[in-house]
């Protein structure tokens, strides 16, 4: 699966049985992009790799939590960072 990425990208966390877990959403939409098994650094970065079209990105709203933080400036860095 290798979806378009949203020109306004949020990236957070749920708690799924006590752990916590990725969530990536499309922010114009409301759209669930992918739920992820982990929220570590590398989890994200292989998850950002995949996304298609990858320039339309233009912001990505995240808590400034390290492994997000870290794997955006890392694989996106020409993208706005918002912290929410």
């Amino acid at each position: 699966y290798k979806p378009n990425a949203p020109a306004r990208l949020g990236l957070d966390e749920i708690y799924i049985g006590g752990q916590p877990r990725a969530i990536f959403v499309d922010l114009d939409t409301g759209r669930v992009i992918d739920l992820l098994e982990s929220r570590t650094r590398k989890a994200v970065m292989t998850r950002l790799s995949t996304l298609r079209a990858q320039d339309r990105l233009q912001v990505v709203a995240i808590d400034l939590c390290k492994p997000y933080r870290d794997a955006v400036e890392a694989w996106l860095p020409g993208v706005t960072i918002v912290a929410d």
